[in-house]
């Protein structure tokens, strides 16, 4: 299904069937968690987003949907992790998304301190 995306974001996987295949590949991207319906929580990981979205999801009491973004490499995927933090200001994340140790990455969002 495709849809408007002004974040350039890509659409994202809706979990389906395909999640138990799609779950066997280790591959980096950012994981949404709601909670009642509104954004709770923004989430990354830079090697397996499949696996860290099921650690994660045991942490916290969030609506039983996720959405999974799936990126080609860790720096798309932080990226993608700040793009939806400034937009939904998720009440779960505490601090602005992390950069890996040893990268030289700033935030992609305009006026953000991180930029």
């Amino acid at each position: 299904m495709l849809s408007d995306d002004p974040l350039h974001l890509g659409v994202p996987l809706r979990t389906t069937l395909n999640f138990c295949i799609m779950a066997n590949m280790a591959i980096p991207g950012v994981y949404v968690y709601k909670r009642n319906g509104r954004v709770a929580y923004v989430g990354r990981s830079d090697r397996d987003v499949y696996a860290r979205e099921s650690a994660s999801f045991r942490a916290a009491n969030y609506d039983l949907t996720v959405t999974i973004h799936e990126r080609s490499s860790p720096f798309q995927a932080y990226r993608t992790e700040c793009r939806l933090f400034h937009k939904y200001e998720p009440s779960d994340n505490d601090i602005h998304p992390a950069v890996p140790a040893g990268a030289n990455w700033r935030c992609p969002v305009n006026g953000c301190c991180w930029s």
